[in-house]
């Protein structure tokens, strides 16, 4: 968190009610000029629905592994390789659950849990990256949830 102050001091500003909007809107000031090559990152992936492999399987499953190695040191990019895995059975067809895990990175290692409900026109899907909470509860650092909504018409 940081501290900030907003200070209004003309009171016209206030009468005419462009007293927020002036202090909100900073100053421009001038600075260095620079450059920097864009991120340039290595990527491969391979997947596969299992249902095609093992035809005895229940449900659909794809599975996906992803190789990632950036290739510059410069912002936005990381010069350590991250490798990843994930999967999405759909038993039930309109509830999808998904898991994932890497390793590498910026990271030491992440899990990841979601699941979703498609309702045909509708869905919705809820997941959560930092799973660090199920296997060190007192040094998990963070946590975080996503939620998507997709309409089809």
């Amino acid at each position: 968190s940081a501290d900030t102050s907003l200070v209004v001091d003309d009171p016209p500003e206030v009468v005419e009610g462009t007293a927020m909007e002036n202090a909100m809107k900073g100053k421009n000031k001038e600075g260095a000029l620079f450059s920097t090559s864009l991120p340039t990152t290595f990527r491969a992936c391979v997947a596969f629905q299992v249902e095609k492999i093992l035809e005895w399987f229940p449900g659909e499953m794809v599975v996906a592994l992803d190789y990632n190695q950036g290739l510059v040191d410069e912002p936005g990019t990381t010069m350590h390789s991250r490798v990843s895995a994930g999967v999405e059975w759909k038993l039930l067809k309109f509830l999808p659950i998904r898991s994932g895990v890497s390793f590498g990175g910026t990271d030491r290692m992440n899990y990841a849990f979601g699941f979703g409900f498609n309702l045909g026109f509708f869905d919705l899907d809820v997941a959560t990256e930092n799973m660090e909470l199920l296997w060190s509860p007192d040094n998990f650092s963070h946590a975080s949830v996503a939620v998507g909504t997709r309409f089809r018409f």
